[in-house]
């Protein structure tokens, strides 16, 4: 029986049998018990699914990356600029199945657009074109001819490249059709006129272009089963992702019955090109939400700065300062490097020119590639931690802000998985085309190394979830064990002894419980007021420890716009909400990177080890209380504490303990999520209010515009600033009190009195109760006792030991 069946068969025995009976009895501590079956419950609840995030800049083969560790062509491939899929996952299914959503009339019509200046620019078109959308929103769009004489651009090729990719089947050459042939026939998927005279041309692609316009903005669901074949469904899924329909898919969802996939979902992140840019946020978004792993791709020239970036930018930083979850990392971080076989291509080649002109040995192709991938992978870790730790964001840092992020960079660096990939050689050997590709060996692809280093971080989420499991399991069943065998030691029969020798020892046990109890009470009230009002003190602390640095941070992004920035990039920043990408301008990012950064860094030190600390505290001291009892009565009465099990009493009070420490340390983990998801909304807006506000009373135009841009983002900022402290300290507060309550109904209920509980064993209070009733009923008790006892040896011997 697995480690889960265990879990559920022991959790729906204590609900439905075993705690009645508890209950029925009164026995002590039954709070604890719960917390305990929480703690399991949550266990049980974690994930079995790391989520894998590949992001990078367009082109750099991401897409190739994730088809190579599938072994198949699941995915699109080469998107750019307005025919983008937004985000392609790959997750385990029972059925293999597919879920599209196309493209919208507006895409398409930017694509048309985009391809009809091109070819103005070009020479390949005469006809005035037409502005119908919005350029200054659709950078990517912008793909004029250069100046330096070249009649084609990289951008502007690729864009001709999706148009007959969708009207042909190819983006070869092999179908003969004219560039204006293919603007044409993307306008007649959108049912517009021609800028053409090339209906001929057109006439072979009639089917095509009404396919293209049925599926334009809508969705579809392809099932294995549906299509008839497993032949039939790889078709399908080939042609939308990487056939006719791929420049079409802005989103695609594929499960897929594999075994790779049962513990690891792919999700193909958009390219990301400039700071600010929709891509961007996307993958930020992938990070706080559901990330369990960032793979970054990158090509072989290595670029540290733009990985450094990449890991502030989408938030891998900040969620490493919120701490770890479960005892794993909050998020892991791999570097995938492409394209490092296209240098090793013409390294070989020359290696063999020299051989054959001096008559050596031809080299080793695989050797070369591994010589150049060792010293990439030492160049990139050493350059990304450089990278990361010349970051701005450690400007204006506190020393102590300073030191926790240099710990999580040290630390990221340390756990760093650099591979060096080359993703298109191993999907050529896989189609057993090895004389295509360059490297002839699978395994120097590096492929199935990565594949294995992703199977064996998706094992350990399995793993350290069996293991929190069978943690779990074992602490729940010693303390059902020790229940029962409570309720059993009350019923039996035990030996007589004097009236007055109980008398005696009551009195005196009750004159040694009455400072005890006010010690517990005081420290009781102790910890309530630590939770209530020191713990809030040190977030208002933080919150403004927060809105320092972020001030500090709209400090320097004034100076530097003062010093760095021409008026016309402010401007052009102004219109876009304070962001623009070409000078690398991000006022809503900046803020709430310092503002939450500085929270992060806190969190940890201030407010979660301040709670565990004031609850293993409060814990060890409730133990340490019932001990100077039990010490007490045997003074007064050794044999009489010998006839009270109070062993058995004190068992159960360690467990009570150790049950609200694990409880408090599941909580405080809910908690630290929940903050990070929820805190980094809070700050865009008041920006784009006064950017709007800026712009509606002119504040570009004229003589002095820099200066009032500046003092636009100012106030912006600093209203920003001020609306993030509050909603921080809102959050914050409100996830406290929901602890403190929880804790408080948990752990301080009424009834939760460890030296009562001691002292009715110790006097047999319980005892002389369940001893006054009837054989019958006695009978029966001891009858439930032994099967609830039965049942649980059962589970334990079904579930097996470690």
């Amino acid at each position: 029986m697995s480690e889960s069946e265990v879990s559920e068969r022991l959790l729906a025995l204590y609900r439905k049998e075993i705690r009645p009976l508890l209950e029925e009895h009164q026995a002590p501590g039954l709070e604890a018990v719960d917390q305990l079956a929480a703690v399991l419950e949550r266990a049980r609840a974690r994930k079995t699914r790391l989520d894998f995030g590949f992001v990078g800049e367009s082109q750099v083969g991401k897409s190739t990356l994730i088809n190579a560790l599938l072994g198949r062509k699941a995915l699109p491939s080469g998107g750019i600029g307005p025919l983008t899929a937004q985000a392609t996952e790959v997750r385990f299914g029972e059925e293999n199945s597919i879920w599209v959503r196309y493209h919208s009339r507006k895409e398409l019509n930017q694509l048309s657009f985009a391809l009809e200046r091109y070819l103005v620019a070009r020479g390949d078109l005469s006809v005035h074109v037409t502005a119908t959308v919005d350029l200054a929103e659709n950078e990517d769009l912008t793909i004029s001819v250069p100046d330096d004489g070249a009649r084609t651009t990289e951008k502007g090729e690729h864009f001709l490249k999706q148009a007959r990719l969708m009207l042909t089947g190819t983006e070869s050459d092999d179908v003969a059709i004219s560039n204006v042939a293919l603007l044409d026939g993307i306008r007649a998927v959108l049912g517009q006129a021609p800028r053409g005279e090339v209906a001929d041309e057109l006439a072979p692609h009639q089917a095509r272009i009404e396919v293209l316009r049925t599926k334009c903005q809508n969705e579809e669901v392809l099932t294995e089963k549906q299509l008839g074949s497993a032949r039939t469904f790889d078709r399908e899924l080939s042609l939308r992702a990487a056939g006719a329909l791929a420049p079409l898919v802005a989103e695609l969802k594929v499960t897929l019955n594999t075994a790779f996939l049962r513990h690891a979902t792919l999700i193909d992140l958009p390219g990301i090109g400039v700071v600010g840019d929709p891509a961007a946020r996307v993958a930020e978004e992938f990070v706080r939400l559901r990330g369990d792993a960032l793979i970054i791709v990158v090509r072989n020239n290595g670029l540290p700065g733009t990985i450094a970036d990449l890991l502030e930018r989408t938030g891998v930083i900040t969620k490493l300062l919120f701490g770890a979850a479960h005892g794993e990392p909050a998020i892991r971080v791999l570097i995938a490097v492409t394209h490092l076989d296209d240098v090793a291509k013409d390294a070989y080649a020359k290696a063999v020119t020299q051989a054959r002109e001096s008559g050596d040995r031809l080299p080793d192709r695989h050797q070369i590639f591994e010589e150049m991938a060792d010293e990439m992978r030492a160049t990139i870790r050493r350059q990304v931690e450089a990278a990361l730790r010349e970051s701005r964001a450690f400007e204006d840092l506190s020393a102590d802000h300073k030191s926790r992020r240099e710990e999580i960079v040290s630390r990221l660096c340390a756990d760093l998985t650099v591979l060096v990939v080359a993703a298109n050689d191993f999907l050529l050997l896989s189609e057993g085309l090895e004389d295509v590709a360059f490297l002839r060996r699978q395994e120097t692809t590096a492929v199935p190394a990565f594949r294995a280093h992703v199977e064996q971080l998706a094992a350990g989420l399995v793993q350290t979830r069996d293991d929190s499991i069978h943690a779990a399991v074992h602490e729940l069943h010693g303390v059902l064990e020790d229940h029962i065998a409570m309720v059993a030691e009350l019923y039996e029969e035990g030996g007589g002894r004097a009236s007055a020798e109980w008398d005696r020892f009551r009195s005196e046990l009750d004159r040694a419980l009455t400072p005890l109890r006010e010690q517990m009470k005081a420290h009781h009230g102790e910890v309530l007021a630590t939770l209530r009002s020191t713990i809030p003190t040190r977030i208002e602390l933080l919150c403004k420890s927060a809105e320092q640095a972020a001030t500090k941070k709209l400090g320097r992004l004034r100076r530097h716009g003062e010093t760095e920035l021409h008026v016309k990039s402010l401007e052009a920043a102004l219109r876009r909400n304070g962001v623009w990408g070409k000078k690398s301008i991000d006022y809503p990012d900046a803020l709430t990177r310092a503002f939450v950064d500085s929270v992060a860094s806190d969190w940890e030190p201030m407010i979660i080890e301040a709670i565990k600390g004031t609850m293993r505290s409060l814990a060890d001291r409730d133990i340490s209380l019932v001990e100077q009892l039990c010490e007490l009565a045997a003074g007064f009465d050794e044999k009489l504490v010998a006839e009270a099990h109070i062993d058995t009493q004190k068992r159960v009070l360690q467990q009570q303990s150790r049950a609200c420490v694990a409880w408090t340390r599941e909580k405080l983990e809910e908690l630290s999520e929940s903050v990070r998801t929820t805190l980094v909304k809070e700050v865009s807006k008041p920006i784009e209010k006064a950017s709007a506000a800026a712009l509606k009373r002119g504040a570009n135009q004229k003589a002095g515009a820099k200066q009032r841009i500046l003092d636009a983002f100012e106030e912006g900022g600093a209203a920003a600033i001020e609306v993030a402290s509050g909603s921080a300290l809102r959050i914050l507060r409100h996830y406290h009190q929901k602890l403190v309550q929880e804790i408080e109904t948990g752990y301080f209920e009424e009834h939760h009195d460890p030296l009562q509980a001691a002292y009715d064993a110790l006097t047999k209070e319980e005892f002389g109760r369940a001893r006054r009733s009837d054989a019958q009923r006695k009978r029966r008790v001891l009858d439930q006792v032994a099967a609830q006892g039965a049942a649980l040896q059962g589970a334990q011997l079904q579930g097996g030991a470690r």
